[in-house]
C-alpha cells in the first residue's frame, strides 16, 4: 500500500431507475491523498460522471465515491417509453367559456371591451339593496354572475419519457401541432385535443433523457388556423 492507498474497490449502490438508466456508487478506501481522477471500473459499461471525498480523521485517510450513471446498448433495446399525467385547474376569462352565448342571455350580460357587465339584478324592478321583505328585491333576484369575470377550467399536461444514445433527428417533429390522441393511450376528454409542447432533456451520463410534454386544450380544442398554420 502506497501512498494513494491500494485497497479493492467495492460497490455501495446500484440503481435502476424506470427508463432503465443505471446509477452505480463506487467505493475506494485511501490513506494520505484521495484518488479523484482516475476512476475503478464499474460492473456496468457506463460513464463515470463524478467523485466525492469523504476524509476522516482530519483528512488522514478517508473513502472515495464514484458516481456512474447511463445505460448500454442493450439497456436502450429493452427500454420501453414511461408516461405522466399531471392535472390541474386554470383560470380562464368567463368570454371563453363555450356556452357564453347563452350565459349572456340568459343573465343579461353585456360585452364591453372584452369583458363582461352582469348587472346586479335579474329582475327589471330591481332595487339597489337587497331584502327578504318590504319594497326590496327579494335574494332570488340578485344576479349569480355580478362581478364573475372568470371560471375553474381542469387542465392537463401529459408527459411521454425516453432515453437516446444520441439525440433523433426527429427530436423537434410536430411540435407545435395539434394532435387528437397522445402516446400512451391517454383517454381525451370529449371536445378538447393536445398541442405539443418542445421536448425537455437532461444528460444522464452516456445518455439523454428526454420529455416530451402534450398540453390538453380547453372545451372547445385548441384553435386550429393559430397553430397549423391555415387561415380559412
Amino acid at each position: 500500500m502506497d501512498l494513494y492507498g491500494e485497497f479493492t474497490p467495492y460497490r455501495i449502490s446500484w440503481e435502476v431507475d424506470r427508463i432503465g438508466v443505471h446509477r452505480i456508487v463506487m467505493g475506494l478506501q485511501y490513506v494520505g491523498i484521495p484518488v479523484m481522477d482516475t476512476a475503478p471500473d464499474p460492473p456496468r459499461d457506463i460513464l463515470f460522471v463524478r467523485a466525492v471525498d469523504q476524509p476522516e480523521d482530519g483528512g488522514s485517510h478517508g473513502v472515495v465515491q464514484y458516481y456512474f450513471e447511463g445505460a448500454t446498448d442493450a439497456d436502450i433495446d429493452r427500454a420501453v417509453p414511461q408516461y405522466d399525467f399531471n392535472g390541474s385547474y386554470n383560470q380562464e376569462p368567463i368570454t371563453s367559456h363555450p356556452e357564453i352565448l347563452k350565459l349572456l342571455k340568459k343573465y343579461k350580460g353585456r360585452l364591453k371591451d372584452g369583458r363582461v357587465d352582469w348587472p346586479a339584478y335579474l329582475t327589471a324592478g330591481g332595487g339597489s339593496s337587497v331584502a327578504l321583505g318590504g319594497g326590496g328585491t327579494k335574494s332570488s333576484d340578485v344576479n349569480p354572475l355580478y362581478g364573475v369575470d372568470s371560471y375553474l377550467d381542469f387542465g392537463a399536461v401529459w408527459t411521454e419519457t425516453r432515453m437516446y444514445k444520441e439525440l433523433p433527428g426527429f427530436l423537434w417533429e410536430g411540435v407545435g401541432e395539434i394532435f387528437a390522441n397522445v402516446p400512451g393511450g391517454a383517454p381525451t376528454p370529449n371536445g378538447r385535443n393536445w398541442l405539443k409542447l418542445a421536448p425537455v432533456g437532461r444528460q444522464r451520463g452516456n445518455v439523454t433523457e428526454v420529455n416530451f410534454p402534450y398540453l390538453l386544450s380547453g372545451r372547445r380544442g385548441w384553435v386550429e388556423p393559430v397553430y397549423n398554420g391555415s387561415i380559412v
